[in-house]
């Protein structure tokens, strides 16, 4: 649970961090963090590095390796990709009175922007996030041993059958 929350916690904080900036460089110093507290803009705001934080968090239980920093950038450029489209799509869907232009240009144009923020979102998010999860429930015994002591506890039950079939063959005889 501690890794759960190490993982998404600093996700968020990844997505929110460009975020933050963005809403700073155009609403200028006064007034760009404060709309980060808004019900409204939360959620675009939160959701994106979370989901990255909770992939990432899912992968690495997974995984027995180091997740290096520039597969968790892909990783988490190609999460908050996907999210960004889905709420494009959302808008789209759900606007009676669309303001977007549907030409081919401009939604040929608004693409590589959506992909440009999208990895600094999510790339931001991923590389903040942990590389390994620290609280493990892994085994002490490895697979090897295991099965070295399966096969000699085998062995000596086999031992003991042969040595009791014996003697009930011997009383048997006298």
């Amino acid at each position: 649970m501690r890794d759960f929350i190490r993982f998404v916690m600093r996700g968020i904080w990844g997505g929110a961090i460009f975020m933050a900036l963005i809403f700073t460089y155009n609403f200028g110093l006064r007034y760009g963090p404060l709309v980060l507290v808004s019900p409204l803009v939360l959620p675009y705001v939160v959701l994106p590095g979370g989901v990255v934080g909770l992939v990432l968090w899912f992968w690495t239980g997974r995984v027995d390796y180091v997740l290096g920093a520039p597969l968790r950038i892909t990783i988490g450029s190609v999460v908050v990709f996907v999210i960004v489209v889905f709420f494009v799509i959302y808008q789209v869907a759900t606007n009676p009175f669309t303001q977007i232009d549907h030409t081919g240009t401009k939604v040929m144009q608004e693409i590589p922007w959506i992909f440009v923020v999208s990895t600094a979102i999510g790339g931001l998010a991923g590389l903040l996030c942990p590389s390994k999860r620290l609280f493990t429930k892994a085994s002490k015994v490895t697979f090897g041993e295991r099965m070295f002591v399966y096969e000699k506890a085998e062995s000596q039950a086999k031992q003991n059958r042969e040595k009791s079939q014996a003697q009930i063959q011997n009383r048997d005889h006298i």
